[in-house]
Protein backbone atom coordinates (compact mmCIF):
# COMPACT_ATOMS: atom_id res chain seq x y z
CA UNK A 1 0.00 0.00 0.00
CA UNK A 2 0.95 3.21 -0.50
CA UNK A 3 0.10 5.35 3.05
CA UNK A 4 -1.35 7.82 1.11
CA UNK A 5 -4.68 8.81 1.75
CA UNK A 6 -6.52 9.88 -1.98
CA UNK A 7 -8.23 13.12 -1.88
CA UNK A 8 -11.15 11.94 -4.66
CA UNK A 9 -14.37 11.09 -3.29
CA UNK A 10 -16.54 8.35 -4.03
CA UNK A 11 -17.41 4.80 -3.08
CA UNK A 12 -14.51 1.85 -2.86
CA UNK A 13 -13.67 -0.41 -5.22
CA UNK A 14 -15.15 -3.11 -2.71
CA UNK A 15 -18.27 -0.69 -2.54
CA UNK A 16 -18.98 -0.56 -5.95
CA UNK A 17 -18.61 -4.09 -6.66
CA UNK A 18 -20.40 -5.10 -3.59
CA UNK A 19 -23.61 -3.55 -5.52
CA UNK A 20 -22.38 -5.66 -9.19
CA UNK A 21 -24.87 -8.83 -8.31
CA UNK A 22 -27.87 -9.92 -9.90
CA UNK A 23 -28.71 -8.85 -13.64
CA UNK A 24 -26.19 -5.84 -15.22
CA UNK A 25 -28.14 -3.15 -15.53
CA UNK A 26 -31.18 -2.84 -18.54
CA UNK A 27 -32.28 0.04 -21.04
CA UNK A 28 -35.03 -0.33 -23.61
CA UNK A 29 -34.71 -4.26 -22.75
CA UNK A 30 -31.35 -4.64 -23.74
CA UNK A 31 -28.35 -5.09 -21.20
CA UNK A 32 -25.28 -3.08 -20.87
CA UNK A 33 -23.04 -5.30 -22.32
CA UNK A 34 -25.32 -5.88 -25.17
CA UNK A 35 -25.53 -1.67 -25.75
CA UNK A 36 -21.67 -1.28 -25.27
CA UNK A 37 -21.42 -4.37 -27.76
CA UNK A 38 -23.63 -2.55 -30.03
CA UNK A 39 -21.82 0.65 -30.26
CA UNK A 40 -18.96 -0.67 -32.08
CA UNK A 41 -20.46 -2.27 -34.88
CA UNK A 42 -17.92 -4.22 -37.33
CA UNK A 43 -16.59 -1.82 -39.29
CA UNK A 44 -16.36 -2.63 -43.35
CA UNK A 45 -15.87 -0.26 -46.08
CA UNK A 46 -19.54 -0.37 -47.41
CA UNK A 47 -21.42 0.13 -43.92
CA UNK A 48 -22.56 3.88 -44.25
CA UNK A 49 -20.61 6.32 -41.63
CA UNK A 50 -23.52 7.71 -40.78
CA UNK A 51 -25.06 4.43 -39.30
CA UNK A 52 -22.19 3.29 -37.48
CA UNK A 53 -22.39 6.85 -35.88
CA UNK A 54 -26.35 6.36 -35.17
CA UNK A 55 -25.14 2.96 -33.68
CA UNK A 56 -22.12 4.80 -31.67
CA UNK A 57 -25.03 6.97 -30.49
CA UNK A 58 -27.26 4.76 -29.31
CA UNK A 59 -25.26 2.93 -27.23
CA UNK A 60 -24.14 6.38 -25.33
CA UNK A 61 -27.76 7.75 -25.03
CA UNK A 62 -28.23 3.77 -23.49
CA UNK A 63 -25.19 4.02 -21.33
CA UNK A 64 -25.81 7.61 -20.21
CA UNK A 65 -29.44 6.42 -19.40
CA UNK A 66 -28.27 3.66 -17.14
CA UNK A 67 -26.04 6.52 -15.00
CA UNK A 68 -23.99 5.55 -12.55
CA UNK A 69 -25.82 2.04 -12.38
CA UNK A 70 -23.05 0.62 -14.90
CA UNK A 71 -20.22 1.36 -12.99
CA UNK A 72 -19.85 -1.57 -10.69
CA UNK A 73 -19.93 -4.04 -13.84
CA UNK A 74 -17.81 -1.88 -15.40
CA UNK A 75 -15.46 -1.88 -12.76
CA UNK A 76 -15.59 -5.50 -12.69
CA UNK A 77 -15.09 -5.77 -16.13
CA UNK A 78 -11.34 -4.00 -16.04
CA UNK A 79 -10.68 -6.73 -13.40
CA UNK A 80 -11.71 -9.74 -15.72
CA UNK A 81 -9.23 -11.86 -17.63
CA UNK A 82 -12.00 -11.50 -20.70
CA UNK A 83 -9.96 -9.02 -22.83
CA UNK A 84 -13.32 -8.04 -24.77
CA UNK A 85 -15.08 -7.31 -21.27
CA UNK A 86 -12.28 -5.10 -20.26
CA UNK A 87 -12.66 -3.25 -24.12
CA UNK A 88 -16.24 -2.97 -22.95
CA UNK A 89 -15.37 -1.41 -19.91
CA UNK A 90 -13.41 1.23 -21.32
CA UNK A 91 -15.94 2.08 -23.95
CA UNK A 92 -18.97 2.68 -21.28
CA UNK A 93 -16.14 5.10 -19.30
CA UNK A 94 -16.16 6.35 -22.58
CA UNK A 95 -20.20 7.25 -23.01
CA UNK A 96 -20.46 7.64 -19.23
CA UNK A 97 -17.85 10.65 -19.41
CA UNK A 98 -18.48 13.01 -16.49
CA UNK A 99 -21.43 10.69 -15.48
CA UNK A 100 -18.29 8.55 -14.46
CA UNK A 101 -16.69 10.87 -11.85
CA UNK A 102 -17.64 9.15 -8.61
CA UNK A 103 -15.75 6.17 -9.87
CA UNK A 104 -12.36 7.89 -10.00
CA UNK A 105 -11.18 7.31 -6.16
CA UNK A 106 -11.51 2.97 -7.55
CA UNK A 107 -10.11 4.05 -10.78
CA UNK A 108 -7.00 5.21 -8.75
CA UNK A 109 -7.16 1.86 -6.69
CA UNK A 110 -7.10 -0.14 -9.58
CA UNK A 111 -4.63 2.34 -10.90
CA UNK A 112 -1.94 0.59 -7.82
CA UNK A 113 -2.62 -3.10 -8.97
CA UNK A 114 0.03 -5.55 -8.54
CA UNK A 115 -1.04 -6.38 -11.99
CA UNK A 116 0.20 -4.51 -14.73
CA UNK A 117 -2.56 -4.44 -17.40
CA UNK A 118 -5.43 -3.77 -14.45
CA UNK A 119 -3.52 -0.55 -14.33
CA UNK A 120 -3.42 0.00 -18.04
CA UNK A 121 -6.84 -0.52 -18.22
CA UNK A 122 -7.62 1.61 -15.38
CA UNK A 123 -5.67 4.47 -16.59
CA UNK A 124 -7.16 3.67 -19.71
CA UNK A 125 -10.60 4.46 -18.27
CA UNK A 126 -9.22 7.55 -16.13
CA UNK A 127 -8.33 9.20 -19.49
CA UNK A 128 -11.24 8.40 -20.99
CA UNK A 129 -13.31 10.65 -17.80
CA UNK A 130 -12.30 13.99 -19.62
CA UNK A 131 -10.80 14.70 -16.19
CA UNK A 132 -9.29 18.35 -15.23
CA UNK A 133 -5.67 18.19 -13.52
CA UNK A 134 -7.26 19.77 -10.33
CA UNK A 135 -9.39 16.77 -10.39
CA UNK A 136 -7.07 13.78 -11.46
CA UNK A 137 -3.83 15.61 -9.28
CA UNK A 138 -4.66 15.11 -5.85
CA UNK A 139 -6.81 11.78 -5.86
CA UNK A 140 -3.72 10.26 -7.75
CA UNK A 141 -0.92 11.28 -5.67
CA UNK A 142 -1.23 7.76 -3.52
CA UNK A 143 -0.42 6.22 -6.84
CA UNK A 144 2.97 8.22 -7.15
CA UNK A 145 4.03 7.29 -2.79
CA UNK A 146 3.09 3.67 -3.68
CA UNK A 147 5.85 1.18 -2.36
CA UNK A 148 5.58 -0.86 -5.83
CA UNK A 149 8.25 1.79 -8.21
CA UNK A 150 6.18 0.25 -11.58
CA UNK A 151 3.13 1.74 -10.13
CA UNK A 152 5.11 5.23 -9.32
CA UNK A 153 6.07 4.83 -12.96
CA UNK A 154 2.85 4.30 -14.30
CA UNK A 155 1.24 7.11 -11.89
CA UNK A 156 3.91 9.61 -13.24
CA UNK A 157 3.94 8.19 -17.47
CA UNK A 158 0.10 8.94 -17.07
CA UNK A 159 0.48 12.30 -15.92
CA UNK A 160 3.09 13.12 -18.29
CA UNK A 161 1.75 11.86 -21.01
CA UNK A 162 -1.93 13.42 -20.45
CA UNK A 163 -0.86 16.27 -18.47
CA UNK A 164 2.47 17.54 -19.51
CA UNK A 165 2.73 21.13 -19.02
CA UNK A 166 1.09 20.85 -15.62
CA UNK A 167 3.23 17.60 -15.03
CA UNK A 168 6.19 19.64 -15.23
CA UNK A 169 5.19 22.40 -13.67
CA UNK A 170 4.63 20.40 -10.00
CA UNK A 171 8.06 18.19 -11.06
CA UNK A 172 7.08 14.84 -12.31
CA UNK A 173 9.69 15.82 -15.30
CA UNK A 174 12.23 15.08 -12.67
CA UNK A 175 11.10 11.79 -11.58
CA UNK A 176 13.76 8.77 -12.48
CA UNK A 177 12.56 5.54 -12.53
CA UNK A 178 14.99 3.53 -10.12
CA UNK A 179 17.37 1.38 -12.03
CA UNK A 180 17.45 3.86 -15.32
CA UNK A 181 19.82 6.50 -13.65
CA UNK A 182 21.17 4.82 -9.83
CA UNK A 183 22.88 8.14 -9.17
CA UNK A 184 19.43 9.50 -8.90
CA UNK A 185 17.88 7.22 -6.82
CA UNK A 186 17.49 7.27 -2.79
CA UNK A 187 15.58 5.59 -0.09
CA UNK A 188 13.98 8.71 1.06
CA UNK A 189 11.39 8.61 -2.31
CA UNK A 190 11.39 4.63 -2.74
CA UNK A 191 13.29 5.07 -5.31
CA UNK A 192 12.55 8.53 -6.71
CA UNK A 193 13.14 11.76 -6.20
CA UNK A 194 12.13 15.31 -6.96
CA UNK A 195 12.47 18.17 -6.07
CA UNK A 196 8.46 18.80 -4.96
CA UNK A 197 7.85 16.65 -2.46
CA UNK A 198 3.26 16.15 -1.94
Amino acid sequence: GSGVESHATGPTLQQWLLTATGEEPRYQGRSLKQWLRDGAPPFSASTPVDRLTAAMQAAQDAVRAMGTNAIPWLLAWLRSDNEQDALLARRGFLFLDREAHPALPALIELAQSKVPRTRTRAYGSLNRLGLDWDTVWPAIIPALHHSDPTVREDAAGFLMSHYPGTAQGVGLGDFVPTGRQDSVADGSTGGWRTRNQW
